[in-house]
């Protein structure tokens, strides 16, 4: 199975949740002989159970770090539109390994197909309980020009590193271990202090 920005891997997984009750417990009631005065019972002590040891759904192993964001990108211009596209390209890898979209969805705009389809990929991972180590990027031959007022059109190169998909545990479910260039073309918006990304083409693929 491909990776990354080409083809984006739909793990699909069916959880079944399984779960155990008790009984309901009734105390003994207690019944006095009329030969002796009852004396009162120690008081029972109830056990306080430990904390679990098995990591939680929010437990990640290696989690790609957040990119920083740009200081352009409040700015608009032909350089601030080449520095916002690769930003919501760094969005991606991050979006896949910490599991958290609410950055990149700020980004993306209405009816942009690449952005919907990273966000349900990033939903069917939580749901499997895998996440991605590595495939951050860097970027070459990056050109934006203005199109018509507020909308740009960027191209680029993306570079992205081996990655691999790992379950809750850090075990290995799939690998993805080659340098990987995409030649990409987005299309972003800049209105009022904000961008956003109205689409996001892949031109071409090939391993580095």
């Amino acid at each position: 199975m491909r990776r990354g920005i080409v083809v984006l891997a739909a793990v699909v997984c069916v959880l079944a949740l399984a779960g155990c009750t008790g009984g309901d417990a009734v105390a003994d009631p207690l019944v006095p002989t009329t030969a002796s005065v009852p004396t009162a019972s120690a008081p029972t002590t109830m056990p306080i159970p430990s904390p679990s040891a098995t990591p939680t759904a929010t437990t990640r192993i290696d989690v790609v770090p957040q990119p920083k964001r740009p200081s352009t990108l409040t700015q608009s211009g032909e350089a601030a539109a080449g520095a916002a596209a690769r930003y919501f390209l760094d969005l991606y890898p991050y979006a896949l390994s910490s599991l958290s979209t609410s950055e990149f969805e700020s980004m993306s705009g209405a009816g942009c197909v690449f952005c919907a389809s990273v966000v349900d990929d990033v939903a069917k991972r939580a749901r499997a309980e895998t996440h991605e180590v590595g495939g951050t990027m860097t970027y070459s031959d990056v050109v934006a020009h203005e199109t018509i007022p507020g909308s740009y059109l960027v191209s680029l190169s993306a570079h992205q590193q081996p990655s691999k998909t790992v379950d809750r545990n850090g075990s290995t479910v799939e690998d993805f271990p080659r340098t990987t260039v995409t030649e990409m073309t987005l299309l972003l918006h800049y209105k009022k202090g904000r961008w956003t990304v109205r689409e996001a083409t892949v031109e071409s693929s090939r391993d580095a």
